[in-house]
């Protein structure tokens, strides 16, 4: 599969996908601008993104390849999760990841 990564994800995400994908990486420490993701993405399988990209009709035409997006995050509001189902599109999210940390910042502020 040929994977686009729209950050710099941490290696412990990066390492298992790069053993087993075709994978391209946005290095920079800021989001992958919207015309160089809709420029890399129309021979790509999955996509990871985080919720600064917006997942819409025009990045699916172009994305006709994609079998799986997954959010780098708890929510997906960034997905048009209808038009990805029409698609056979899987998506996935991260839910709970960020338990901890909210009981963390609610206990600092008590």
């Amino acid at each position: 599969m040929k994977v686009l990564l729209t950050c710099n994800f941490p290696d412990d995400i990066v390492a298992p996908l790069l053993a087993e994908h075709e994978v391209q990486i946005n290095t920079k420490n800021e989001p992958m601008p919207r015309d160089e993701i809709l420029r890399n993405l129309s021979d790509k399988d999955g996509l990871l993104c985080t919720i600064t990209e917006d997942v819409d009709s025009e990045l699916l035409n172009i994305g006709s390849s994609l079998q799986m997006i997954a959010n780098f995050a708890v929510g997906f509001d960034n997905i048009d999760v209808s038009a990805c189902s029409e698609r056979g599109i899987w998506v996935s999210n991260t839910p709970g990841v960020l338990t901890d940390a909210t009981a963390d910042l609610t206990f600092a502020l008590i």
